[in-house]
C-alpha cells in the first residue's frame, strides 16, 4: 500500500521518482518498437540487478526459483510508482480484513489505507512478521489464512 509521499520516501524523493518515470517512458517507447527493455530482477552477484543482494529474492529455494524468469521490465516503473493504492480505501465498500505486521513492507501505507475505510473493516497485526514470512513461513501463512477464512465465514453468515 503506497501513495505519492510513501513512494517518494522509498525511491529517492521527487527527483528519484521522476528519473524512474523517465526510464519507464523510454522503455515503453522501445517496447512499442518491439524492443522491450528488461533487466535482471534479482541477483546476489550482479550489482545492476533491481534487487541486488536482497534476501529472499536472491535465494534459489525461495524467491529465485527456477520457474521465475528473473526479469524486470523497465516500462513497468511508471504504473507502479503512480498507482495510489492508499486512496482506494475511499471507494471500498465491502467488508475488509487486513493482516499485516509493522515488520513487513510499508506498514505506514497500510495504516493510511485503513484510516480511509468507511465500512466494515478488521485488522490483525502480527508481531515481528516480515514480508517474506507472509510468503512462505507456514506458521504465519496459517495465521493469515485462518484469519481470512474466519473473515469470510463471518461475512457469509451475515448475508
Amino acid at each position: 500500500m503506497a501513495d505519492k509521499a510513501i513512494v517518494e520516501r522509498i525511491y529517492g524523493g521527487a527527483d528519484g521518482v521522476s528519473r524512474l518515470i523517465a526510464i519507464s517512458r523510454e522503455a515503453e517507447e522501445a517496447e512499442r518498437n518491439g524492443q522491450p527493455r528488461m533487466i535482471v530482477a534479482a541477483s546476489a552477484n550482479d550489482s545492476t540487478a533491481l534487487m541486488y543482494q536482497i534476501p529472499y529474492y536472491t535465494e534459489p529455494t525461495r524467491g529465485l526459483i527456477p520457474q521465475y524468469d528473473n526479469k524486470f521490465n523497465l516500462a513497468s516503473w511508471e504504473p507502479w510508482l503512480t498507482y495510489d493504492s492508499v486512496a482506494t480505501g475511499d471507494r471500498l465498500d465491502k467488508p475488509t480484513l487486513i493482516v499485516h505486521s509493522e515488520a513487513a513492507a510499508v506498514p505506514q501505507g497500510t495504516h493510511a489505507f485503513l484510516a480511509r475505510l468507511h465500512g466494515d473493516a478488521s485488522e490483525i497485526w502480527l508481531d515481528g512478521v516480515t514480508q517474506f514470512d507472509f510468503y512462505d513461513n507456514p506458521q504465519h501463512v496459517t495465521r493469515a489464512t485462518d484469519a481470512a477464512a474466519a473473515h469470510f465465514e463471518r461475512i457469509n453468515k451475515g448475508s
